[in-house]
């Protein structure tokens, strides 16, 4: 863990983002359901900062569900004094005088049930997170581990939809859904349960 001082600075950092420390492993950090960046919404613009500032892949996933573009958002990469962390989001694009923005907000009545691990290429497992709670914003971060490259990091995002197989069925029919379907697998008990490997 990187300090200053005695203060251990993914504290801070995990503090004002408003992260809660996982109950089993210390040192990393999840989202709280109810956190500020709720308000904020995301678009491609973060990603360029996110982008220039660390080492970061992104990847994206739109749909049509109930006349609504929405898109599943996954993060992976090193998020500084935080560590190596993973994220899954849903959003909705905003719509603004009857017309498409390139701005997408959160709906928190879109929350599904998720999961996310991470593992580095030595096969450790930095993140493995099962909350009960159904998530619009799935995240893991853990400060036990800096300055690693994207590239050499492993996400599974897991998103069951059983409780929404509308959704689902309009999700497994998209373009992007297809185009990567290759990364995407099926849970052998539950069909309407996905895992995506980045």
């Amino acid at each position: 863990m990187q300090t200053f001082g005695l203060i251990d600075t993914a504290d801070i950092g995990a503090f004002f983002l408003m992260m809660e420390e996982d109950k089993k492993y210390k040192g990393v950090y999840h989202a709280d359901f109810d956190c500020w960046q709720q308000y904020g919404g995301y678009n491609s613009l973060y990603d360029v900062v996110f982008d220039l500032g660390t080492s970061m892949e992104t990847a994206k996933f739109q749909f049509t569900h109930k006349s609504q573009e929405l898109r599943f958002w996954a993060w992976k990469g090193d998020y500084v004094n935080l560590g190596s962390g993973a994220e899954l989001g849903i959003y909705k694009r905003l719509e603004a005088f009857g017309s498409s923005t390139p701005h997408w907000l959160v709906d928190k009545d879109l929350a599904l049930p998720m999961s996310l691990k991470l593992e580095d290429n030595k096969g450790n497992t930095l993140i493995d997170y099962n909350p009960t709670k159904n998530q619009w914003w799935i995240t893991g971060f853990n400060s036990n581990y800096k300055d690693i490259n994207a590239e050499n990091l492993t996400a599974y995002y897991t998103i069951n939809f059983i409780n929404h197989k509308d959704m689902y069925n309009n999700f497994i029919k998209s373009d992007d859904y297809l185009e990567s379907k290759d990364k995407w697998s099926k849970d052998k008990d539950n069909k309407y349960q996905l895992t995506y490997k980045f």
